[in-house]
């Protein structure tokens, strides 16, 4: 008996599929507490200078990822790590996470990821640390006393 062929589904390309929305609510829960720092800020410098500068890193993040995916494809002389890993390293992590979904880039190096996922947790930890007066880092010293 011959394989029956399926038929596309309708609207299929305009649906998030579960992969993706996964993925967008993990960006979304480690986007918490890193936002609730830059509201924290804005009572030192005004909210527009940092979204401009967040902001700022965020499209230079993505448009070197974007650079280093064309360059690889087309085998050119590609982007250093290192200055992919400093972008994320000064807040450049959420585009760095975007643009490995959107061009499937750099999501299959292990030892890239680890360095990757160590500056998001950083990032993430060192805001949970300032929205909650250090109370962690406080623990730890009152139990290794």
């Amino acid at each position: 008996m011959p394989a029956k062929k399926r038929s596309p589904r309708p609207n299929a390309s305009k649906r998030i599929s579960r992969r993706s929305l996964y993925w967008i609510v993990l960006l979304v829960l480690l986007l918490i507490f890193p936002i609730r720092v830059l509201a924290l800020a804005t009572a030192y410098i005004d909210w527009i200078i940092i979204m401009m500068i967040y902001g700022a890193i965020q499209l230079v993040t993505f448009w070197l990822y974007f650079s280093d995916k064309q360059k690889a494809v087309s085998q050119q002389w590609r982007i250093p790590e290192m200055s992919l890993h400093l972008m994320e390293l000064l807040g450049g992590w959420p585009a760095a996470l975007v643009s490995q979904k959107c061009f499937r880039h750099k999501n299959r190096k292990l030892k890239y990821q680890t360095i990757f996922w160590s500056i998001v947790f950083l990032h993430v930890f060192i805001s949970i640390e300032l929205c909650t007066n250090w109370a962690l880092c406080r623990f730890i010293s009152y139990v290794m006393n």
